[in-house]
C-alpha cells in the first residue's frame, strides 16, 4: 500500500470519528488536538457541554485511528499466544464482574452521567485475590501486546472520561483492544448515508470510563478551541507571529 493510499485511509477514518462523536451528542469536535500534561497529540477529540447551571464540560473523549494492525501491535513473535490468553482471561475477567456485581452491587461505582458505559468491579475493596491475578495477568499481558505505546499512557493520564480506537476491517478483534479502549469498526465497505465518502463505523467493544476532573475536561475544551483557531487562521492566510507583533505594539 502507497503512503498516500495509507494517509487517504486514516484521513477517512478521522472524518468518521468525528462524525460518529457528534451523533453521540459530543457538540465539540477537533483533529490532531495536543493532550494536556503530555507530550502526545490526539487524532481527535470531543467534549459535549452545557450551559444548563452555568457553562461546564459534561464529558470528554479521545480517538485514535489505525489503519494497520502493525501500528498496534508491537511483540510480532507473542502475538497469537498472548492473544488467545487475552481472550481466555477477558472471558474469566467478564463472568467475574457479573458475579461480584450481582452479589456485591456496592462494590460497583456508580455514575448517571455514565451509566450506558462499562463500570468495572472495584475488586480491590473486596479482596477477591482470584479476580486480583486476573487484572495482573491481563494488565501484563496488555503491556507485552503493546509496549509502553500511547494507549497505555493516555488512560494512566486520566486526561478524558472515554477512549476509542477507530480501526478499519481486521485490524484487532475485540478481546485484542486495549484495557479499557472502546473499539469502533469500520467493514471496509458500508458508507455514511448521508456522507458516502465518510466510513459508517459500529461501536463493536465499549469503552470502560475513566472518569477525569472537571479541570482535565476544561483543558481538554481549551485544546479544541485552540486547534480550531490554528486552522481558522491558516484557511484565512492569517500569521500568528503577525498578531503577536501587532499587539506588543
Amino acid at each position: 500500500m502507497s503512503t498516500r493510499s495509507e494517509t487517504a485511509a486514516h484521513r477517512a477514518l478521522k472524518r468518521a470519528a468525528v462524525l460518529w462523536a457528534q451523533v453521540q451528542g459530543f457538540n465539540l469536535v477537533a483533529e490532531e488536538v495536543r493532550i494536556p500534561r503530555s507530550s502526545y497529540r490526539a487524532d481527535v477529540v470531543a467534549c459535549e457541554t452545557t450551559l444548563k447551571g452555568g457553562p461546564r464540560v459534561l464529558r470528554s473523549a479521545i480517538f485514535e485511528c489505525k489503519q494497520a494492525r502493525s501500528d498496534l501491535l508491537k511483540d510480532s513473535r507473542a502475538i497469537q499466544h498472548t492473544t488467545e490468553r487475552i481472550a481466555e482471561l477477558m472471558a474469566r475477567k467478564h463472568e467475574l464482574d457479573r458475579l461480584l456485581g450481582l452479589h456485591y452491587p456496592s462494590l460497583r461505582r456508580s455514575d448517571e452521567l455514565f451509566a450506558e458505559f462499562v463500570v468495572p468491579v472495584e475488586a480491590d475493596k473486596l479482596g477477591h485475590e482470584g479476580y486480583a491475578a486476573i487484572v495482573r495477568e491481563l494488565d501484563r499481558l496488555q503491556r507485552r501486546l503493546y509496549g509502553k505505546t500511547k494507549f497505555d499512557r493516555l488512560r494512566t493520564y486520566k486526561n478524558a472520561d472515554l477512549h476509542y480506537i477507530v480501526i478499519g476491517p481486521g485490524i484487532l478483534r475485540a478481546h485484542e483492544a486495549p484495557a479499557g479502549w472502546g473499539l469502533l469498526e469500520w467493514d471496509g465497505l458500508t458508507m455514511e448515508p448521508q456522507y458516502p465518502e465518510v466510513p459508517r463505523l459500529t461501536l463493536t467493544t465499549q469503552p470502560t470510563f475513566c472518569q477525569t476532573l472537571e479541570a482535565c475536561r476544561t483543558e481538554l475544551l481549551i485544546g479544541i478551541a485552540r486547534t480550531a483557531t490554528r486552522a481558522l487562521n491558516k484557511h484565512h492566510q492569517l500569521s500568528s507571529e503577525a498578531m503577536f507583533e501587532r499587539r506588543k505594539g
